[in-house]
Parts: structure tokens; sequence; C-alpha cells
């Protein structure tokens, strides 16, 4: 009897231990709206969220997203109330509380147009004379700031990014600026397919943004955690699975209703 009590005595405690192991190695990361890369409403909480989640399953770490505003999901990594937060620039000013994985989102910034309209650019004098649609209030790292200095450039603002891609669809606009994948996610998700394979971008971006994990420095464990996601990060990139889950983000892959 004073055998099978042991035997269960220790059952009991590698599987507390077993259980703790788990339970230190899932990490916290707080996320937001910003659709296709981060979004409830979307296949794998967005494409970009799936990047992070399978570059962590690859190194066999679990994570949970919680999902909050993002000037609060920021700040919860902060003072280390979360380990992490996505989707952020790294910044100088933010180098004392955190650590900064690799790059998780390219965000080209580009030119769509209609496919029948030929379009090409090299810089921004060859702009000029055109009708350029743009979204009120993004500036692109000061790219539509400067578009406005340069006499003979017709920059025209909308509230929303529908709206942008129906004045296209119009032509009222020659041009419109937008995120990429945003861009197509707004296609993918509002228009239909005969309108959406009118449109194409042009490859040359006009501003990019590099985000990543931010890694609060409160957690002492993130030192190794950081290197252990970057080298899952990087291994979809080498075998090509980064940027299959962008292209599958394109065209629509990530919508609930496919």
């Amino acid at each position: 009897m004073n055998v099978f009590f042991k035997i269960l005595f220790c059952i009991t405690l590698f599987s507390l231990t077993l259980t703790n192991i788990n339970a230190k190695d899932t990490i916290k990361i707080s996320n937001g709206e910003w659709p296709p890369f981060f979004s409830k409403d979307l296949k794998y909480d967005g494409v970009t969220s799936h990047v992070v989640k399978k570059a962590f399953s690859l190194e066999n770490l679990t994570i949970e997203y919680e999902w909050y505003p993002w000037k609060r999901a920021f700040h919860l990594a902060k003072v280390g109330d979360i380990d992490a937060t996505i989707g952020w620039e790294k910044r100088k000013d933010r180098e004392s509380d955190f650590l900064f994985s690799d790059v998780i989102l390219n965000g080209n910034v580009v030119f769509f147009y209609l496919k029948h309209n030929k379009f090409d650019w090299n810089t921004f004098n060859d702009l000029k004379e055109l009708k350029i649609g743009t979204v009120s209030g993004y500036k692109y790292g000061n790219k539509i700031q400067k578009l406005e200095k340069i006499a003979g450039v017709s920059l025209h603002t909308v509230i929303n990014e529908q709206k942008l891609f129906k004045m296209l669809i119009k032509e009222r606009f020659d041009v419109v600026i937008i995120n990429l994948d945003v861009g197509y996610g707004i296609l993918n998700k509002y228009f239909l397919p005969s309108n959406v394979q009118k449109i194409a971008y042009h490859k040359k971006p006009l501003h990019t943004e590099y985000l990543r994990l931010l890694f609060s420095k409160k957690n002492a464990r993130n030192k190794s955690i950081v290197k252990k996601f970057n080298r899952g990060l990087k291994q979809l990139k080498d075998n090509g699975t980064f940027k299959q889950y962008y292209e599958n983000s394109r065209r629509g892959k990530y919508e609930k209703k496919q």
C-alpha cells in the first residue's frame, strides 16, 4: 500500500512539474486590430499573427494573444504585465524598455492603379500631372508631406480605404497610395473579384515600415525567448513559408468567408 501511494505521489508530482513547465513556456503577447495583419475576425488572427505563432511553435513554445487598443497593448508590455507586444517599429526611445525581434512584417506602401492605364515611376517628378488619392491622416514617413510640396503633383485625401478604391475604379484617381497588404485586404473583403482583377500595384514602394515583436525587459526570460523566436522566424523565411503566408493573405485566403 505504501508503495502504491509513493508511485501515485511521484506521478502527481511529475504532472504538476510538467504543467509548470508548459505554463512557463506560454508567451503572452498583446495584439490589436489592424487587418489583414492582426485581427480577431480573420483566420489565424491575421497573417502576421499567424507568422509569429508559427515561428514560436517551431521552437516548441506556445503563445496566447490578448487583445487591446494599441496604446494599451504597448503599455502593458512596457511595464511587464505581459511578455511582448506585436507589430511595432524599432526606435531609439524604446531601447530602454524592450528587446526587439527580427522583422515580422515588411510594410510596403505602394501605388495601386488600373491595369489598362500604364503607370511607372522612379522619382517624385514622375508623379506630376497625376491625380493621386490617399487616406486622410496617413503620412507614411512624411512621404505625403514631401509630395504635397512638389509643384504639379495633385494629391487628394478621402475618409477611408474603401472610398479610395471606389474612386480609383471610377477613374477619379490615376493612382492611390496605400499599404500593399492593407490594400489587398480591403479589395478582397469589399470588392467583387471582377473589379479586383482590374487593379495592379507598382513594385517600387513609396515607403517601407519594418515591424517587429517588442519583448519587455521587465521579464528576464525574454532574453532567451527572443533568440528562440528569431531562430524560428529565420526558418520560416528560409523555407519560403513567410513569403507564402503573405501571398496567401493578398489572395484573400485569410478571410473567414473563403
